[in-house]
């Protein structure tokens, strides 16, 4: 799955995918970051910075290769949510997923938006 423009010379450059957030996802967002304020400030906004960044890489990841990511278990029936695991630091470090789906918004039969769809703790994303 890789789409793109002509880029200098005759190579195809992939389009980046564009990141949004469902209204949902961005109030577990919300609700995570003022949980982890009650931590620390740093630690919000560490979190926050580090999952940002993480959702982009992946978006931009999948705009240039197709990648295959777990499902999850309990996506909604015909809407398989991939999953990204996202951890603040290191494999010790509280574990997040991000539950997304590519989508085609200007419907041309390409993918070019990663919409992310829910952001749980790990222990709350159903049971696993």
């Amino acid at each position: 799955m890789s789409s793109g423009n002509r880029a200098d010379g005759d190579e195809l450059a992939p389009v980046p995918l564009r990141v949004t957030y469902t209204e949902p996802a961005e109030a577990e967002v919300a609700e995570a970051y003022e949980w982890l304020q009650g931590i620390g400030l740093d630690a919000a906004e560490r979190w926050l910075g580090g999952l940002t960044k993480a959702v982009q890489e992946e978006a931009d990841r999948q705009s240039a290769v197709s990648l295959r990511r777990p499902v999850a278990a309990d996506s909604p029936e015909g809407r398989p949510l991939s999953l990204l695991l996202y951890r603040t630091s290191g494999r010790r470090s509280s574990a997040w997923h991000v539950g997304y789906e590519l989508v085609d918004e200007d419907a041309d039969g390409q993918p070019d938006t990663l919409r992310v769809v829910r952001v749980r703790h790990a222990a709350a994303w159903g049971g696993s």
